[in-house]
């Protein structure tokens, strides 16, 4: 337990604690704690803390788990952000990859404040507890109570006397959340998911502008990530974001302004287009390692020439990237997009509600999936099956977007059996987007003239892979789609939409 205190002052703890007990009082050293996250607090999520606490000269990780676990291990030369693989190896750093993934930590808040150790003996002169004072803002001062092996009814007994001292506060204030509040923070308060709560009574064009500046605000919470490089998943997001932005204003833009939709629908096709190139080589980066454990003929390190050749190749399109992310005509999409979402000189007529949108839209949606995949059998051509790809991601990103508005169980039937074929149609199409890509990698390190036989073989195996995968998918296509078609599957849809096929 600890104890907080307002103006106490130190000869008050040696009245409290006496005759029972003497203070012997360390020297003050200087303490900084700097807790750590991913962006999207993936540690926080799984009810998880880290800390990077400097006492004087030295620097460690504490780490806290859900169940009040508790490890460390030193840190002195860890720069921030820092990628798990940075943190020193051991149980800590397991814990936390576990959580974090692929994520970077970041600092997320710090505080700094004196500290200084009073060791408490008994009448034998013996040390039974520590206490450790520290001075955080103002007058206010955090004290804990640390029980050494045998004494542990001492420690209890100190605290039971020092809380009886006038102005002791159990601490039910969290550090943590102190110092996050200190900063306009509060823990959780980035999600790359979708949690809009809309109102289906407001006018649609209204709540189309609200939607897009949802979008809008979270490219430009993943912004600093991306032009700094600190993980992959800033530029994910920050597309995803687009996407959806993108797919809004196809969708329900014509509740907007036509000029101005046109306009910010041209405008996010270049934005994708831009982000493109270099999410493709971080998805094959991040893909390399688990398609190398399928080699047969050939041995993981053989691609090692190709993945320096996709490194390569990434630090040139980030480069590319960084220029567009910094130049005047992204500058000038955000600041229409933000003059949009912020509503203008909004019409606000004419459109209905959003329920009578969501429902509409949503209903559209639907049937276009339902119909373009009625039509594909095993001799369509790989670009039908792209389409419903799109069509899908369209339909869900709604699904998304409306979710407030509907009965969650209802919502959650829909969505099951959509995701479910949407992983069918991601199998067919990166399969084969990242095959097609291979080559074309393959041909480009054959002209240097410099790589190894072996590793355009392995290369040639991954291919191969990647086909299988490819034809795996189309073989399970038609049962998958029979099971979105299945009666129970469309009467879930069919309570969002108002529509049922047949």
């Amino acid at each position: 337990m600890d104890l907080r205190f307002d103006r106490l002052g130190d000869d008050a703890i040696g009245i409290a604690l006496a005759p029972r007990y003497q203070t012997v009082t360390g020297p003050e050293v200087d303490v900084e704690r700097t807790w750590l996250d991913t962006f999207d607090w993936r540690l926080h999520g799984n009810g998880q803390q880290l800390l990077l606490a400097k006492v004087g000269d030295e620097v460690r990780l504490e780490f806290e788990s859900a169940d009040g676990h508790k490890l460390s291990a030193a840190a002195a030369r860890l720069r921030l952000p820092a990628s798990v693989d940075a943190l020193p190896p051991g149980p800590l750093q397991e814990q936390v990859s576990a959580a974090a993934g692929i994520r970077a930590l970041t600092p997320t808040a710090h505080v700094q404040c004196m500290r200084r150790e009073i060791r408490l003996l008994n009448d034998d002169d013996k040390t039974v507890a520590r206490l450790r004072v520290e001075h955080l803002s103002g007058h206010d001062r955090l004290f804990t109570v640390s029980a050494l092996r045998g004494y542990e009814p001492d420690a209890d007994r100190i605290r039971v006397m020092l809380g009886a001292i006038p102005g002791a506060d159990r601490n039910e204030r969290d550090l943590y959340d102190e110092a996050l509040r200190a900063v306009g923070r509060h823990a959780g308060d980035y999600s790359g998911k979708v949690d809009l709560q809309l109102d289906g009574d407001r006018p649609a064009e209204e709540t189309v502008r609200l939607v897009l500046d949802d979008f809008r605000v979270t490219l430009e919470a993943n912004l600093p990530g991306v032009l700094s490089d600190v993980d992959t998943e800033f530029l994910h997001d920050l597309r995803v974001a687009v996407r959806r932005a993108r797919s809004t204003v196809k969708l329900t833009g014509d509740v907007l302004p036509h000029v101005v939709s046109e306009l910010l629908q041209s405008e996010l096709k270049w934005l994708g287009d831009l982000t493109t190139p270099t999410r493709d080589l971080d998805v094959y980066r991040l893909s390399l390692a688990e398609l190398a454990q399928h080699l047969r003929a050939a041995d993981a390190s053989d691609l090692t020439p190709f993945r320096h050749h996709l490194e390569a190749r990434r630090r040139a399109e980030l480069r590319r990237l960084v220029r567009g992310l910094r130049s005047r005509r992204f500058e000038r999409v955000l600041n229409s997009w933000a003059t949009l979402s912020n509503g203008d000189n909004p019409r606000l007529t004419g459109h209905g509600t959003t329920a009578e949108l969501a429902r509409a839209r949503l209903g559209r949606a639907h049937r276009r999936v339902v119909r373009l995949g009625s039509t594909i059998d095993q001799d369509s051509p790989a670009e039908r099956l792209h389409d419903l790809r799109k069509r899908c991601k369209e339909l869900r990103y709604l699904l998304e977007i409306f979710a407030s508005l509907h009965d969650k169980s209802k919502r959650r039937g829909a969505v099951q059996v959509l995701k479910g074929l949407q992983e069918c149609l991601g199998d067919f199409q990166d399969s084969e987007v990242q095959r097609l890509e291979l080559r074309r990698f393959a041909a480009e390190m054959m002209e240097t003239g410099t790589t190894p036989p072996a590793t355009i073989l392995a290369m040639g195996e991954l291919a191969a892979q990647l086909h299988t995968v490819q034809q795996r998918a189309r073989e399970e296509f038609l049962d998958t789609f029979q099971t979105f078609m299945k009666d129970r599957n469309q009467h879930s849809f069919a309570q969002l939409t108002g529509w049922s096929p047949g």
